[in-house]
C-alpha cells in the first residue's frame, strides 16, 4: 500500500548521479522545479524532459521504481486534469500542467533515491546558511528536517505491519468500503501514536548517549566538488536563464 511513498528511501548504488555532490544536487533541483513551473512553451518542455530522461537513466536505478512514482499519483492527477476542464482551461494547457507535475515528481525522487538522509540534512544546513545572520537556528531546522525523513518510512512499517495483522484477524482494508476504511484508521490512530512517540524517545536517549544538545554548534559535512557537479549547477542555471530569456518569469 505505501511502496509507492518516496520520502525516506535511499537505494545505495555508485552511479553518476549518486556521486554528484547532494548540495549541488538540491541546488539543480530547486532550479528546475522553478524552471518547469515557469515554463509555457512545448518545445522548452521537450527540452527539459530529455535532460531528466538522461538523468534518470545515468542514476541506474530501475525504471519501476521511478513508474510507482507517477503511478501512486494517478487519481490526483486525473482530478487536477478534470478540475481544469471544468474551470474552462483549455485542453493543451492542463495536459502541459499534468506534464509538469510528473517532471518534479520523478526528479525529486531521483534526489531522494540518490542521496542519504546525512547527507540531504548536511546540504539543507549549507543551503540555509545566509539565514544565521538572521540568527535563524539552521543546524536545528536541518536535523529536524533530516530526522522528519528519517521518520516517515518507520511509521510507514508500522501501518503495514497492523494492516496485516488486521487482516490475520478478518478485516480486509484493501477491499472495505471508505465507510469501513475509516473504521479501521480508527483503529490505527492510536497504536501508531504509542509507536511514534516510543521511536521519538529512542531517538531522542541516543541524541543524548552521543552528546547532541540543542543550541550547540555542529560541524557541518561539505563534500568535494568535481566537474561534473560544478557542470551541473551551470547547466540548470543557464536552463532556468534560458527560461527567463523566453519571458516567462
Amino acid at each position: 500500500m505505501f511502496d509507492n511513498i518516496i520520502i525516506g528511501k535511499y537505494y545505495y548504488g555508485k552511479s553518476v548521479v549518486h556521486n554528484w555532490n547532494s548540495f549541488s544536487k538540491l541546488l539543480c533541483s530547486l532550479c528546475f522545479i522553478i524552471s518547469v513551473f515557469a515554463i509555457d512553451q512545448i518545445s522548452v518542455l521537450l527540452f527539459y524532459i530529455v535532460v531528466l530522461i538522461l538523468l534518470l537513466l545515468l542514476s541506474d536505478i530501475s525504471c519501476k521504481y521511478y513508474a510507482k512514482v507517477v503511478w501512486s499519483t494517478r487519481y490526483f492527477l486525473i482530478f487536477l486534469f478534470l478540475f481544469h476542464l471544468i474551470f474552462g482551461t483549455n485542453v493543451v494547457e492542463s495536459i502541459l500542467l499534468i506534464i509538469k507535475i510528473i517532471l518534479i515528481l520523478l526528479y525529486s525522487a531521483m534526489v531522494l533515491y540518490t542521496t542519504s538522509i546525512q547527507k540531504l540534512t548536511d546540504s539543507f544546513t549549507l543551503l540555509f546558511y545566509p539565514l544565521t545572520f538572521l540568527r535563524i537556528p539552521i543546524t536545528f531546522i536541518s536535523r529536524i528536517i533530516g530526522l522528519s525523513i528519517s521518520f516517515l518510512p518507520i511509521v510507514l512499517q508500522q501501518t503495514q505491519r497492523i494492516l496485516k495483522s488486521l487482516t490475520v484477524k478478518g478485516i480486509d482494508y484493501k477491499n472495505s468500503t471508505i465507510q469501513q476504511k475509516l473504521n479501521i484508521w480508527k483503529l490505527l490512530i492510536t497504536p501508531l501514536l504509542m509507536n511514534a512517540f516510543h521511536y521519538a524517545d529512542n531517538v531522542a536517549f541516543t541524541m543524548e548517549t552521543r552528546l547532541y544538545y540543542i543550541g550547540e554548534k555542529q560541524k557541518i559535512s561539505i563534500e568535494r566538488f568535481y566537474f561534473f557537479d560544478i557542470f551541473q549547477i551551470i547547466f540548470h542555471l543557464l536552463m532556468l536563464i534560458l527560461v527567463w530569456k523566453e519571458g516567462i518569469i
